[in-house]
């Protein structure tokens, strides 16, 4: 969570995440679309 948070997912807090999709073949979390209560966030 924190590596998406802070590849693409600016101003989210982790505690509004909803859902999160990680893209990479290592689940590294930094590329892929996160929805949160407020925003879609994506990068990928």
């Amino acid at each position: 969570m924190e590596n998406v948070l802070k590849a693409y997912g600016h101003g989210c807090a982790a505690g509004d995440v909803i859902a999160l999709m990680d893209t990479p073949p290592l689940h590294s979390g930094k590329d892929g679309y996160l929805l949160s209560k407020g925003a879609l966030y994506g990068k990928g």
